[in-house]
């Protein structure tokens, strides 16, 4: 806070910003996690003010921070910065990332651009909605998700379980991703993007499958939110 007054601007904390009547749970449904409500919700209200650019201070290795930052990147319509702190982080390097973000905010002002992103919901589809019209893709997750794909085959419901991606690096994954999500994370990701680049995707014809939960504190209940909002920022409908 004190290195932002010492550039001559105002800095609001989180625990005093105006967001306590900014409800995203229409949004984000499943952010179970109090700070990342309060968070996306901070990213709402800097939305709609011109003036207000926010800085978020994340932990390394933080479970958490690493969904909830990538969130927020995405959610972001203006230029803004996420810094991640450790035992060694250290003053010069903590300047100059302030004092190019300052630079970068004085030319998104001159300039009067604004950046706009696709607003989206994450929705459950009901098995009817889907049964005979679209074919139900699952990542390769577990063994359970070959059997659960039986089933609704069985019921009905055409259904497939995605192959491993067959490259060890998950390039695809990790190009669009901050490097400190978790590797089960990275794997589903992947999956869905190498499948999306072949040649029978068609997303009017295929639904994809991420399972979720309502609670922490493990990280697989915001993989459906956050590869959601990946896919739309590369352009890809799902």
């Amino acid at each position: 806070v004190n290195k932002i007054l010492d550039a001559g601007y105002l800095a609001i904390p989180l625990e005093l910003a105006p967001i306590g009547q900014i409800d995203i749970s229409k949004q984000m449904p499943k952010m179970y996690w109090i700070q990342g409500q309060k968070k996306l919700a901070a990213i709402e209200l800097l939305n709609k003010n011109r003036n207000l650019f926010g800085i978020d201070i994340t932990y390394f290795a933080c479970g958490p921070d690493t969904q909830i930052s990538q969130q927020m990147v995405c959610r972001a319509q203006k230029p803004f910065l996420t810094i991640e702190m450790d035992e060694h982080t250290g003053d010069a390097g903590i300047d100059t990332r302030l004092q190019a973000f300052f630079n970068t905010v004085k030319s998104y002002l001159e300039i009067e651009t604004k950046q706009t992103s696709k607003v989206f919901s994450v929705k459950l589809k009901g098995l009817d909605k889907i049964k005979g019209k679209k074919i139900l893709v699952f990542p390769p997750m577990s063994e359970h998700n070959y059997a659960i794909s039986s089933v609704l085959n069985a019921y009905g419901i055409q259904s497939r379980v995605l192959e491993v991606s067959p490259d060890e690096t998950l390039e695809k994954a990790r190009s669009c991703t901050c490097g400190l999500v978790c590797t089960p994370y990275l794997h589903t990701t992947d999956a869905m993007l190498y499948f999306m680049q072949k040649s029978e995707f068609d997303p009017e014809k295929f639904a994809f499958f991420q399972a979720t939960t309502e609670c922490g504190p493990c990280r697989l209940g915001q993989y459906a939110s956050l590869e959601s909002l990946l896919f739309q920022k590369k352009g890809i409908d799902v």
